[in-house]
C-alpha cells in the first residue's frame, strides 16, 4: 500500500517527486534517489531509482541500532510504522547485483553524510582569506590569534538550495533533527534550534558588531594594541572562514527559550549528553566544543553540535573521508577516551572493594 508520495518544487521551475514510501511483505520500502543518502523526507528528484528497505526492527537514526528510550537513554529496536518496541532486526538491499547487511537499519551504497568529493558532494573547501576587517594587517593578527588558540579553516556549504528551513540546516540533517526533538518531546524537554547555517557575511557580520561593542578598531589591531580584546572575543565568536556553521551541519540548541549560554545548565542537556552523549550520537549528532578536547578555538559550547550521520562508523572507518569528518571524528575519540578514563577510576575501586570484602572476618 501506498503511504506517502510528496512532490517539491524544483530549482527551474514546475515539481518532481521527492519520496514514495510503499509498503511491502511487512517491511517499508523507500523508492528514491538524489545527492542526500540516509532516512530524509526531503530529498531531490530521482534520476534513477534505488531501493532502500528498512527491517520492521529498524533505528531512529543512523547507526543507532534502534529507538532510543526517551526515560532511560537505552537503544531499542522499534517497528518504524508503527512505532512499537521490536528487536534489531537483519536489513538487506540489494544494488546491481551486490548485497550489503546492517543490523536493524537502513541500507545503501551511499550514505547521507557531509562530503566534500564525489557525485553527492554537498561540501565545498575552505576560505582561507575571507574578509574580516578589509585591512590586511588587521586580518592576519586575527588569523594568527584564532589559529593560535586552535580554530581551523572550515569547510563551506556548496548549495544554499540544499538549505531546509525554518532551521537554515542542510536538508541531510531533518530527519534525524525531527527524530531527536520528538525524542526529547517524549522524555519531558522541548528543544529548538537557535542557529543553523551562516554565511561568510552572516559570521564576519558578526564578528565585526563584538568589535564594536568593544570599541576595537581595526587600526589598533593592526598595530597589536588589541589583543586582549581579540581574546574575549575568540572566546565565542569565530572569524568569518572558522565557523562550523558554514558547513549547514552545524546547529546551536536550546531548551525551553531557555537561551545559548543557560543550555548546558538545563535538563535537557544533562538528558542528551549522558553517558557519553549516547541519546545525541544515536541521532548522528556530536557536540561541537566539549570539555574533553582542549585548544580547539572557542571556550566549551555545549550548545552547539554538528550532524555526522553514522558515528560509530565514522569512528571505526581508517580514513575520514574529508577535513569536516576528521575534525568531528577527532573530537568523538576524545570524547570515548575521556569516558574511558572516567571508568578506570570506578572499577579500581570496585576492585578493591572485592579484595576488602574477601579478606577473614570483612
Amino acid at each position: 500500500s501506498r503511504l506517502s508520495s510528496p512532490r517539491a518544487t524544483a530549482s527551474g521551475g514546475g515539481t518532481r517527486p521527492i519520496i514514495t514510501a510503499l509498503k511491502v511483505g511487512g517491511a517499508q520500502v523507500i523508492t528514491r534517489s538524489g545527492r542526500c543518502r540516509g532516512p530524509s523526507a526531503t530529498l531531490r528528484a530521482p534520476r534513477s531509482t534505488t531501493k532502500w528497505t528498512i527491517s520492521p526492527g529498524g533505528p531512529a537514526g543512523p547507526g543507532s541500532g534502534g529507538a532510543i528510550d526517551p526515560t532511560t537513554g537505552a537503544s531499542r529496536g522499534t517497528d518504524t510504522d508503527t512505532g512499537a518496541l521490536a528487536p534489531p532486526s537483519e536489513a538487506r538491499s540489494r544494488r546491481g547485483g551486490a548485497a550489503s547487511t546492517t543490523r536493524g537499519g537502513w541500507v545503501a551504497a551511499d550514505t547521507c553524510q557531509p562530503s566534500l568529493t564525489g557525485k553527492h558532494a554537498n561540501l565545498k573547501p575552505a576560505v582561507a582569506d575571507a574578509v574580516i576587517t578589509g585591512n590586511v594587517d588587521a586580518d592576519t593578527r586575527i588569523r594568527q590569534l584564532a589559529e593560535s588558540r586552535g580554530y581551523q579553516l572550515q569547510v563551506q556549504l556548496a548549495d544554499k538550495d540544499d538549505l531546509t528551513f525554518p532551521w537554515s540546516v542542510h536538508r541531510c540533517v531533518v530527519t534525524a533533527w525531527e527524530r531527536l526533538r520528538k525524542t526529547a518531546a517524549a522524555a519531558g524537554f522541548e528543544l529548538g534550534i537557535v542557529s543553523g547555517y551562516r554565511s561568510l557575511a552572516k559570521q564576519r557580520q558578526i564578528f565585526l558588531s563584538k568589535l564594536y561593542q568593544r570599541g576595537v578598531s581595526a587600526e589598533s589591531i593592526a598595530r597589536g594594541e588589541a589583543d586582549d580584546s581579540l581574546q574575549a572575543i575568540l572566546d565565542y565568536s569565530a572569524p568569518p572562514g572558522y565557523s562550523r556553521h558554514h558547513s549547514g551541519f552545524t546547529v546551536d540548541i536550546q531548551s525551553d527559550n531557555s537561551g545559548l549560554n543557560a543550555f548546558g545548565a538545563t535538563d535537557a542537556y544533562r538528558w542528551i549528553s549522558a553517558d557519553n552523549f549516547r541519546v545525541a550520537r544515536a541521532f548522528g549528532f556530536v557536540p561541537s566544543y566539549p570539555d574533553e578536547l582542549p585548544d580547539q578555538g572557542p571556550l566549551p559550547e555545549p550548545w552547539e553540535f554538528i550532524w555526522v550521520g553514522d558515528v560509530e562508523n565514522l569512528v571505526n572507518s581508517p580514513v575520514a573521508p574529508n577535513r569536516f569528518l576528521e575534525s568531528a571524528r577527532r573530537i568523538v575519540v576524545a570524547l570515548d577516551s575521556a569516558a574511558d578514563d572516567a571508568r578506570k577510576p570506578r572499577a579500581a575501586q570496585r576492585a578493591e572493594n572485592d579484595s576488602v570484602d574477601a579478606l577473614p572476618g570483612g
